[in-house]
């Protein structure tokens, strides 16, 4: 082998002095694509969570490990993945292990991991799932070691333990009717199972916290809490767990009480410290804890039917794993006394594909062939126990990631297993399962009395003409492969051919067929020809070239050897953006603002391994408060690694008068450039916000167009006033009977109009008595408020005070009326809550009010209703929900949540009004942008209207008022921001402009000359727009030409009349100069092959750097990338461009040549 390795080294040095690369062969990829087992971790724990990834995959379950920085750091892009997993991998997970603590991997609204888990949206999840709560890498490796040290039965001298217990009861006074009943029947189970020892502590026999930690000590597979609790077990049980020091006798705690565990950023309780008790070395505390992360009262009964239930799932249902039991005991809860809240509380801290061991585990002897071939194979595995067949026992062989086979025993205690190993080597096999001590064992693969031929290494040359011979794989390249064989088995082989297969989309190879001399044994031998292939102009950076040789020798053995090849390409990714907002523009606060004129700096970041030239790109938005009016950014070279921003060539958009505050905009960038054998494009989406709000402003919108205004919003026009009507008695109201003494009442009425929410149309709605309606009907109750958007609460939501309020005056404190009025007069429908009381709180009670308007009589731009919250006494606002969602509690508008205000929201005090409704702000205000330039160099020039250095230049600008009110007087005044333009004339006047009317100087166009010497191959301008009682300013840009720079142009010496193209013959690019507006290419066959122009991700124009709406008159220009309408690259020859104008009267036909 030191000779093989000191004879492969030899040989890398001597090609890479002849200029190519060796490539040795890299792992087969699994057959499957999927993982039954999803880790997702923060990316410091990635490598520590590791050992756990192998071991499961090793032992079965198919593992695997994704960084967050890879998925998105917010719970709904995590939910997002894993849901794309659920639904696409095979096999899909069914197994989910958040590595961190909530403050590196958040949970959901703090409180909450089944999110994740939940893939139908009805809060019940489908997935099993857990959380290591780790901090720092010591704190993961901990846990990671407890769950593969139980597993693997690290204690496994001494295995008593597995079958001893412990309950504990903290019991109220007076006793509470579920404790010790859910204790009993745990330990009855225990009994079942042959326990040799349980422990059944309680207060009042006087046991403490001592009793507990000494029993963890000694060796505990369980330890189960019944009692009331908050963060810590109450005394006397108030256990620390660093005071245990049990090894890895690691128990399950289960903690059936209020909040023991937290899922709040920098919040610790004592779930955390069960599991990250001890070290590695050391290891203390519990190796999971199933606990609850919401404090309630009254719901003892809930959480004992999930403490029992998650016991009755180990030991009478046969769910073995521990993310399994727990999701069953949350299920038995649910079918019982369904509740959402009592359901979502209950968390895992621990692996949940955890194998839960409920009595001693029996030790194996297991049976099988020590020694295969190289050849399909079928393993037989045979699994005893003290001479008894083993049934159920899971067996996996694994090789690297060439052989990956699992199967479980049968009655007989066996197992077959098929599978081909692809190579000589050791190949794992393990055995586990339920109270089985894993079994880890190997196979020797060796080859038998053939020869065994298979792909070892290539070197390749990409000398031009094909490539770029910089002997590197790149896109666009030609290739000339030699591929080396060596013979692993025992004869010779002779009359050896192997044929060169691919089915990557990016390959295509044109000759695929070579020879060898005969290969003896342990022999490598070089292909006597090449393999020739092309790749695509497409292929990514990174992308792994997938091949297959099939080999053949004169005695009919064949043997299929995939191999890969990397590929290196340019890769630019959107690294960071700056707003520059300085006078006149804007106010230079460096945020986007409304009615700015913004110019933007884009910072690109080549993660590729490959240089890009030329770099340049186009922005776009949808935004309606936005309008660009430069949209060309120029980056220029962007080397491997390296940042580059448009410092010198910003983008530049206005904004809209009524842009709302903190509101997303969303972008996207198309950008070019050239990586040499190939032009590289690609699109990248980012999004910004819009400057932050002050509570004078309103909040919102949302994605439909709700606004949200309060009545301190006065300057937005639509402020309401606070104007209580009294609908309880002595008022008109009537009491809603059903729900008005109720304690999560609900109740179901007609409405007096059709109010449209949404876009939808509702004729009744529900009212629940915890302070929230449901336009429409719902069986949801609940008071457990949730932020907005959220899924746990009910559709299409109203919420004026959202909390666990109680009306019923009979039981926990409850106190209040809730009351219905329609006043015909007004159009109006109110719903009056009047002095409901919080739960178990009797004298803090809320007043307030919900009044839906019909929308026939209140129009809005959408035609939704709208809605009022009134508020006559607030008595605590720190528990709550306040705002709207809609149907499918994707959107709405969050004005408050468990007193977190926005920045543009007023604190809900008594006297407060809030108005929910699609109307804007009302403005009167005007927005001019620029919506077109007209360039004229007949006087002063050479009358091609294209600008040139030395020309006197006339320019039109055409403005548009996409504002709300009219603009009067307007004057404008132009002036060169580079320097590379002399004003002669530089103000005109536009007069008035109405909404949506448009103005241009025609009459009295700019007069500019462009200097002789001049920096650049564009001209940018500042237009000042001045009107009455209004003012702005517009950035734009004007393509130069006959001048060498940034954007490839005609020379000076050109003819640029009639049709034209530069330069010709062309091998990347060419650019495309005409009078006339239809374009097409043919090939010599007269076959069409496109036309032009295309859509701006496929052909970016170089006249005028701004939207496809601001255009030069005059002459197209376009660049064409010798491709064809699929974005396909022609191959060389010559082809005819064909331009018409537009009635078809003229024609003009010009030959290009295409020279690869």
């Amino acid at each position: 082998m030191q000779k093989l390795i000191a004879y492969l080294l030899k040989l890398r040095v001597k090609n890479l002095a002849l200029g190519i690369i060796l490539f040795l062969a890299p792992s087969i990829l699994a057959q499957e694509s999927g993982a039954r087992y999803l880790v997702i971790a923060y990316d410091n724990f990635v490598d520590a969570v590791r050992p756990l990834v192998e071991w499961k995959t090793k032992k079965g379950v198919k593992a695997v490990c994704v960084p967050l920085s890879q998925i998105g750091s917010t719970p709904s892009q995590i939910k997002s993945y894993i849901q794309n997993a659920y639904y696409t991998w095979n096999p899909r997970p069914e197994y989910v292990l958040l590595v961190g603590s909530p403050d590196l991997l958040p949970s959901y609204s703090n409180q909450y991991d089944d999110y994740y888990a939940d893939m139908m949206g009805n809060y019940q999840i489908e997935l099993c799932i857990g959380r290591f709560h780790c901090q720092t890498l010591v704190q993961c490796s901990l846990l990671v070691a407890k769950s593969i040290g139980y597993e693997k039965s690290a204690t496994m001298q001494d295995s008593t333990w597995f079958a001893k217990g412990t309950t504990i009861v903290r019991e109220d006074n007076p006793p509470d009717p579920y404790y010790q009943s859910d204790c009993r029947y745990i330990r009855n189970l225990w009994l079942a199972a042959n326990y040799t020892h349980i422990d059944s502590f309680i207060n009042t026999a006087g046991h403490n916290q001592s009793d507990v930690e000494n029993a963890i000590t000694n060796g505990r597979a369980f330890v189960v809490y019944r009692g009331q609790a908050v963060s810590y077990w109450w005394s006397p049980f108030n256990v620390s767990p660093n005071n245990t020091n049990n090894g890895y006798k690691l128990p399950i705690v289960i903690s059936g009480t209020c909040a023991t565990m937290s899922l709040s950023p920098g919040e610790n309780m004592l779930g955390d410290a069960f599991v990250r008790a001890g070290t590695v070395q050391n290891p203390k505390g519990a190796v999971a804890f199933f606990g609850t992360t919401v404090v309630g009262s009254h719901v003892s009964q809930y959480r004992g039917a999930v403490t029992w239930g998650f016991f009755k799932a180990l030991y009478l249902d046969s769910i073995f794993t521990l993310g399994g039991a727990a999701k069953r005991a949350k299920f038995i809860m649910d079918s019982l006394y369904p509740s959402q809240i009592r359901y979502m509380e209950w968390n895992l801290l621990g692996d949940p594909e955890l194998n839960v061991w409920t009595t001693k585990p029996r030790k194996l002897t297991v049976s099988y062939d020590t020694m295969i071939f190289v050849q399909p194979t079928n393993l037989s595995v045979l699994v005893t126990s003290s001479g008894a067949p083993v049934s159920g026992a899971l067996v996996c062989v694994k090789m690297d990631s060439t052989v990956y086979s699992y199967g479980y025993t049968d009655n007989q205690g066996l197992v077959t297993l098929a599978f081909t190993p692809q190579h000589i080597g050791y190949l794992s096999l393990t055995v586990s399962g339920h109270n089985l001590f894993p079994c880890e064992e190997s196979v020797l693969v060796r080859v038998g009395n053939i020869p065994y031929l298979r792909y070892h290494h290539s070197v390749f040359t990409d000398s031009p003409p094909g490539g770029n011979g910089n002997l590197r794989i790149n896109p666009g390249e030609e290739i000339l492969l030699t591929c080396y064989l060596i013979n692993s088995g025992n004869l010779g082989a002779s009359g050896v051919r192997a044929t060169l297969r691919s089915y990557d989309e990016f390959v295509t190879i044109s000759e695929s067929t070579s020879s060898f001399a005969d290969i003896g044994p342990g022999s490598i031998v070089q292909a006597d020809s090449p393999y020739r292939f092309a790749l695509s102009e497409n292929t990514p950076n990174g992308h792994e070239l997938s091949f297959n040789l099939h080999i053949t020798d004169d005695a009919n053995h064949s043997w299929d050897s995939p191999f890969s090849l990397p590929v290196q390409a340019g890769e630019l990714v959107y690294s960071g953006s700056f707003v520059i907002d300085s006078s006149p523009g804007g106010n230079n606060n460096g945020q986007i603002g409304a009615q700015e004129n913004i110019r933007l700096r884009l910072t690109v970041l080549n993660s590729g391994a490959e240089d890009l030239n030329n770099v340049y790109a186009r922005l776009r938005t949808n935004s309606p408060y936005l309008s660009i009016t430069d949209s060309f950014g120029y980056f220029g070279s962007v080397p491997s690694g390296a940042n580059r921003t448009n410092t010198q060539d910003p983008f530049a958009f206005s904004t809209a008068p009524s842009l709302p505050r903190n509101y997303p905009l969303s972008f996207v960038v198309f950008v070019y450039g050239s990586g040499g054998t190939y032009n590289y494009r690609t699109t990248f989406a980012f999004t910004l916000y819009s400057e932050q709000g002050m509570s004078s402003d309103p909040t919102g919108p949302d994605s439909y167009g709700y606004y949200c205004y309060d009545n301190m919003d006065i300057s937005s026009g639509r402020a309401p006033s606070y104007e209580w009507l009294e609908i309880a008695p002595p008022g008109p109201g009537t009491i809603i009977e059903q729900i008005t003494n109720a304690d999560a009442g609900i109740d179901t009425l007609p409405l007096p109009f059709t109010f449209r929410y949404y876009g939808a149309n509702y004729n009744e709605v529900t009212v629940a008595s915890n302070g929230f309606l449901s336009i429409g009907r719902t069986n949801y109750r609940w008071g457990n408020n949730s932020p907005i958007p959220d899924t746990a609460g009910p559709e299409a939501m109203i919420a004026p005070f959202w909390d666990d309020l109680n009306a019923n005056e009979t039981l926990h404190g409850g106190n209040g009326d809730i009351y219905q009025y329609y006043d015909a007069v007004n159009h109006r429908w109110i719903v009056e809550f009047k002095d409901v009381a919080h739960y178990d709180r009797n004298s803090v009670r809320e007043t307030f009010q919900v009044i839906l308007f019909d929308p026939a009589y209140y129009p809005t731009p959408t035609n939704d209703g709208e809605i009022v919250f009134q508020y006559q006494n607030v008595a605590d606002a720190t528990s709550n929900t306040v705002g709207i969602e809609n149907p499918t509690e994707t959107d709405g508008i969050q004005y408050l949540f468990n007193n977190n205000y926005p920045s543009t929201a007023a604190l809900l005090t008594n006297g407060r009004a809030l108005r929910f409704t699609t109307l804007a702000p009302a403005t009167t205000s005007p927005w001019l942008v620029l919506l077109g330039i007209t360039v004229s160099d007949s006087v002063g020039g050479n009358n091609n209207r294209i600008p040139e250095p030395g020309e006197n230049i006339q320019l039109v600008v055409n403005l548009v008022n996409r504002g709300q009110g009219p603009a009067e007087n307007v004057f404008a005044q132009l002036r060169s921001t580079d320097n590379n333009a002399i004003l002669i004339d530089s103000t005109s006047g536009f007069g008035t402009i109405g909404v949506s009317g448009q103005g241009n100087n025609e009459q009295d166009p700019y007069l500019f000359t462009v200097r002789s010497q001049v920096t650049d191959t564009i001209l940018d301008f500042l237009l000042t727009i001045n009107a009455t009682g209004y003012n702005t300013v517009q950035y734009f840009s004007i393509g130069l030409f006959g001048n060498p720079g940034i954007v490839d142009c005609f020379p000076p010496s050109a003819d640029l009349g009639g049709l034209q193209c530069f330069p010709n013959p062309f091998r990347q690019s060419t650019m495309i100069k005409t009078n006339l507006t239809n374009i097409a290419i043919y090939d010599l066959t007269g076959k069409l092959v496109v036309r032009l122009p295309l859509s701006v991700d496929r052909c970016p124009l170089s006249v005028l750097r701004s939207r496809s709406t601001v255009t030069v008159h005059g002459p197209q220009l376009m660049i064409w990338d010798g491709t064809d309408e699929q974005g396909r690259k022609l191959g060389s020859g010559i082809y005819f461009i064909l331009a018409k104008s537009a009635n078809g009267n003229q024609t003009e036909v010009k030959k290009i040549t295409i020279s690869r």
